[in-house]
């Protein structure tokens, strides 16, 4: 499988390429090295400058950025294709991905460079929510698993968005090796709304259990089918919070959750749950659609 390595000099990149590594030696992966050098906005076009002459600079800076990674790569007997491009980092990342057809990118956050901050707006979230395949994202803090099996946080909350990224986690086992899956679910705390006002339908399913129950059955159905070591947690609590906290507890090698959520829980929608997620865990996140 062949997946997409954005770069630049930052930690936090270097931290994905490790993890690839890690994987690569259990695996059949075929990595892509990218750097993308942004275009200076004020030099062009502006007079007494070769657009060529500022196009090769650009080019040969890429090729430095690359060498680090390249070097960790063929340190553990990892050969890489190289590319780099001129253009909009995350569009650019983006174009390359869907054009190769990649299974999966890997990349860090709080990079500097193309990489950029880990912000909302910033490149690895527009690359997480544009990519049309599994995209995991590593900060430069991030621990690297060394044995196995993997132990794996799960989240989910009954909408189809988590169970496809259940069956896409199962059908990533073999580039990722044996795991553990702990599927969580977080039931969030009632607002003073609904705690006062008469109860609907969605809420008292909720409340009873009942979708939980359903959550959860379909959630081990997809994993027994795999034949996937697992076991399932219910709590309630925010649910970013709760996510990242049981994880570090659990001394957890990878949170693997859906890009969005909705069903039931409606709370659990992109733009809360999944990014806490992200900027409070101390582990790799591979988001999923």
């Amino acid at each position: 499988m062949e997946i997409l390595l954005p770069v630049d000099e930052s930690e936090a990149s270097l931290q994905a390429v490790r993890y690839v590594v890690t994987r690569a030696a259990r695996a059949s992966l075929q990595p892509l090295l990218l750097n993308v050098q942004r275009m200076p906005a004020q030099a062009w076009p502006q007079r007494g400058i070769d657009p060529s002459v500022l196009e090769r600079a650009l080019y040969e800076q890429g090729e430095a950025q690359l060498r680090a990674a390249e070097a960790a790569l063929a340190e553990a007997g990892i050969q890489a294709e190289r590319l780099v491009r001129i253009g909009p980092p995350a569009d650019t990342i983006l174009e390359v991905a869907q054009a190769r057809r990649v299974g999966a990118i890997v990349m860090g956050t709080r990079g500097k460079g193309m990489l950029g901050g880990f912000a909302l707006g910033s490149v690895a979230l527009r690359v997480a929510t544009g990519a049309n395949c599994p995209v995991m994202l590593l900060k430069p803090e991030a621990r690297i698993p060394t044995e196995t099996p993997l132990r794996v946080v799960a989240p989910i909350d009954g909408s189809e968005a988590s169970q496809a990224a259940l069956r896409h986690l199962a059908a990533l086992a073999p580039q990722l090796g044996p795991m553990h899956v702990h599927v969580v679910h977080y039931l969030p705390p009632l607002t003073f709304i609904e705690a006062v006002l008469p109860p609907h339908d969605d809420i008292l399913q909720n409340w009873t259990g009942e979708a939980v129950a359903i959550a959860m059955d379909a959630a081990t159905q997809v994993l027994d089918e795999a034949g996937i070591a697992h076991e399932t947690h219910s709590f309630t609590a925010d649910p970013g919070e709760g996510i990242a906290n049981f994880a570090h507890d659990l001394n957890a090698d990878l949170i693997a959750m859906a890009m969005h959520g909705g069903g039931n829980l409606r709370r659990l929608a992109f733009g809360s749950v999944t990014w806490k997620t992200v900027q409070l865990g101390r582990v790799p996140v591979l988001l999923m659609r």
